[in-house]
C-alpha cells in the first residue's frame, strides 16, 4: 500500500455499496418482524400432489 493512501481521511463508501448494505439491513429487520415464533415442524403433512376437497370435490353436488 502506498503511504499516500494511509494518510487519507475517512473513506466514504460508494453509493451502490451503501444501497446494498441498507438493503441487507432492511431485509434482516423485516425478517425479525415476520419470522414465526415457533418453526413449523412437518409431521402430518398431506402428501404431495393432493388437492383439498373444497377445491376439487370428488362428487359435484346437484
Amino acid at each position: 500500500m502506498r503511504p499516500s493512501t494511509l494518510l487519507k481521511g475517512p473513506v466514504k463508501p460508494r453509493r451502490s455499496t451503501a444501497i446494498l448494505i441498507a438493503t441487507w439491513v432492511a431485509t434482516f429487520v423485516l425478517y425479525l418482524f415476520v419470522k414465526p415464533d415457533h418453526p413449523y415442524v412437518s409431521g402430518s403433512d398431506p402428501s404431495l400432489n393432493t388437492v383439498p376437497a373444497a377445491v376439487h370435490p370428488a362428487v359435484a353436488p346437484r
